[in-house]
């Protein structure tokens, strides 16, 4: 919003202003950022703080998806959210706000634990129009597409790297990225004219 020509930025600081009054306060509190739009404010009853928090970041995403629909929200993590963070993240994907949004929720299902949190906290919602894409590890072959074409198809010794990138990251893409970066770095694996390994990473 910030980015925003001064007549516009102005008509939603007056916007802000007039929904947020001095509840304006709470935002800033934990959003340091928007205080150029809100302006500095005190905090002075703290007996009704939960429930006018959740009003106010209401308020707050309301104008701001009026102002820059569609607005999108991406939440990480979500299997390590508390309740207070949940009852904001709710409170903002009611679908009877009148706002044009859509939220994203990432979250890891890898562990009972995990999966009963998270199934337990998206039963609160209405999730009447949601899409889920549950995300699995790659398999051996996707691998092998993927070092094809990372490497251009000019790796050396492609089958040995596939399985030790395979046998340590078990498909996971981001451990997977985060190992041939780490090769990278460390010259396991080097382009002198052609892409090659070193013996000792494929060992």
């Amino acid at each position: 919003m910030l980015t925003l020509p001064n007549q516009k930025l102005q008509r939603i600081k007056a916007k802000l202003s007039k929904a947020l009054t001095r509840d304006g306060a709470l935002v800033t509190e934990i959003a340091p950022q928007t205080l150029s739009l809100i302006g500095n404010q005190h905090i002075s009853d703290y007996q009704k703080l939960k429930v006018r928090l959740e009003k106010a970041f209401q308020l707050f995403i309301t104008i701001a998806a009026t102002e820059l629909y569609p607005l999108i929200i991406a939440v990480d993590d979500l299997q390590w959210a508390d309740n207070a963070s949940w009852r904001i993240i709710s409170s903002i994907a009611d679908p009877l706000l009148p706002h044009n949004i859509y939220v994203i929720l990432a979250y890891r299902n890898n562990t009972v634990g995990y999966r009963n949190k998270v199934n337990s906290l998206l039963q609160t919602l209405d999730l009447g129009r949601a899409l889920t894409v549950n995300l699995e590890r790659l398999t051996l072959d996707a691998v092998r597409t993927l070092l094809t074409e990372v490497f251009a198809g000019q790796l050396q010794d492609t089958d040995k790297l596939l399985w030790l990138t395979y046998r340590k990251t078990a498909g996971n893409p981001l451990y997977l990225k985060q190992m041939l970066n780490l090769l990278l770095q460390n010259r396991g694996i080097y382009y002198p004219g052609q892409w090659a390994a070193e013996r000792n990473c494929l060992s």
